[in-house]
């Protein structure tokens, strides 16, 4: 089971917006709170934005349509539960309890996974695309194929640059990417790398 733990900031604006008891689509703006607190809330699953996304200028205004997913709603819930199942885990196999952590730190986006808590660092995502934009030719892609991939290489690029905390969930459209062309090589690859699942 994965959770993603939010800062004391972020929890009390998501409290605001589950208090709203919307069942539906609703209207935010910078009124409510800072963008990365926004941002932040959607990288981890507990809002939805709508078609649109997140609409925000050079001074850190914004306005948004969003919505609470149901993780969103039952946050205080999926917590407990996740811990308890550490507690659990670490009872039977007396090991480490891992726990993710969200948020930038230093340049470092830090993930875990089932076997493994792997820092994904501004040097690691380099090394990455280097290998990758290196053997791009090498992984038997179409025409069509390598093209999408360099646009997702350059949108991790984007990323580590604008938006560091989505940095992750761009290396993981990379896999998506591999695994829906049947490249199992750079899917490894990044699975490897990334400490993502298989």
């Amino acid at each position: 089971m994965e959770f993603f733990y939010l800062d004391d900031e972020s929890k009390k604006v998501l409290k605001k917006l589950v208090d709203r008891n919307e069942s539906s689509y609703f209207l935010i703006t910078n009124e409510l709170c800072s963008l990365d607190i926004i941002q932040n809330l959607e990288y981890k699953g507990y809002i939805q934005t709508g078609p649109q996304g997140i609409q925000s200028d050079f001074n850190g205004n914004f306005f948004a349509v969003i919505m609470v997913t149901r993780d969103g709603k039952c946050y205080d819930e999926l917590k407990e539960n996740y811990e308890k199942i550490n507690e659990q885990n670490n009872q039977t196999f007396n090991g480490p309890v891992t726990q993710i952590e969200g948020g930038i730190h230093n340049s470092t986006v830090q993930i875990a996974t089932n076997n493994s808590n792997i820092e994904i660092t501004n040097e690691l995502v380099n090394e990455i695309l280097k290998e990758i934009s290196q053997k791009i030719e090498t992984y038997g892609l179409s025409d069509n194929n390598k093209l999408e991939l360099k646009d997702l290489i350059d949108d991790v690029k984007e990323k580590q640059e604008k938006k560091p905390n989505l940095v992750v969930r761009a290396l993981k459209s990379i896999l998506g990417f591999a695994k829906d062309v049947g490249c199992s090589v750079l899917a490894s690859y990044i699975s490897m790398k990334c400490g993502f699942n298989s």
